[in-house]
This record gives structure tokens, sequence and C-alpha cells, in this order.
């Protein structure tokens, strides 16, 4: 069997690794295989005896009382004089949204006419999600005059005040209705 190149340097790998291994076990190692045992001792200094009696538990946890009773024991400092609030509930500010008055909703429905006819769609990406009105490009979510790109479309966009949406169409035509 002829020796290659390639098999030559293999067994000089194996060989050499095998040297190494020896060299480690053999000449660098302890006699003793595995882990070192540890031992602690707990050093107390004299003027700490004190302390330590101080902190040790009292007769009471060793006779068996419960932690519940030893709750019990401890004077109330709190003041509680009304019910306790529930932390996980919000305040009602964020929750309560003001409907409007029957004086706002005639506004309301000529702010959005308005915008319908102050504001002219010029070109749409919907697969971008873009917008191109009166020569500035919005992405959805962007607000404009107070109204918020909510959806663009084939040939049109729609804006959202509040409850109310606002169509505009490439064609000019504007639509005006309530969202619920």
């Amino acid at each position: 069997m002829k020796l290659t190149k390639q098999r030559k340097i293999y067994i000089f790998a194996v060989s050499l690794t095998g040297v190494w291994l020896v060299t480690d076990r053999v000449i660098s190692s302890q006699p003793a295989i595995g882990p070192a045992r540890a031992s602690a001792n707990l050093i107390v200094p004299e003027d700490a005896a004190a302390e330590q009696a101080e902190l040790a538990p009292p007769a009471s946890v060793a006779a068996g009382v419960s932690m519940a009773q030893l709750l019990d024991r401890i004077p109330d400092r709190t003041d509680r004089s009304g019910p306790l609030r529930d932390v996980f509930k919000p305040p009602a500010s964020w929750l309560h949204q003001p409907k409007p008055t029957l004086e706002q909703v005639p506004q309301q429905e000529e702010v959005m006419e308005d915008f319908a006819d102050q504001h002219r769609l010029e070109a749409v990406v919907p697969t971008q999600q873009l917008a191109m009105v009166d020569g500035r490009i919005l992405k959805v979510g962007q607000k404009l005059a107070g109204f918020t790109l909510v959806a663009v479309e084939a040939r049109s966009t729609v804006f959202q005040k509040e409850n109310v949406r606002v169509r505009l169409s490439m064609d000019g035509a504007a639509g005006v209705g309530k969202h619920r």
C-alpha cells in the first residue's frame, strides 16, 4: 500500500493528537480524576455573635405559628378610609369618549365636505399603500388637515376623522359617510 500525501498528513495529525493527549493526562494533570471536593465553614466574628442571636427565628416560628398569624400581629399603618382602587382598571378618562352633541354633528359634516372639496387625489399606489393628494405623498396612517389616511384602493382613498369617513376618488367624486 502506497502512502499518499493526504494519508501522510492524516497519520501525522492523529499521532500529534495522541501525543498531546498523553502529555496532558500524564504530565500536566493531577493524580485525582474529576472535580475536587469543596467544603465550606461559616466564619462568624465574635462581635457578630450577638447580632446572630437577634436574627434567630423566634420561638413562635419553631412552635408552628403560621405566616398568616404573624402577619395579623403587624399593626395596620395604612389609611383605608375608602374602597381600594383596582390598579388594573384603566381610568374613566381613557375609556369615556364623549358623543357629539346635535350642534356639533352638522359642523362635522360641513368640515368633511370642505375637506373633500379642498383636496384632490392625483395618484394612488395600492400595493404600497401610498397616495398623492395635492402634490403630497401620504402613507396609510399619515394625516392631512386633521384626517387620517386609512385605506388606499385602486382609484380612491379613504380618510377618517373620529367616526366619519371621506372618500376621495381619482375622477373627482367625493363621498362622505359615517362609520360605525
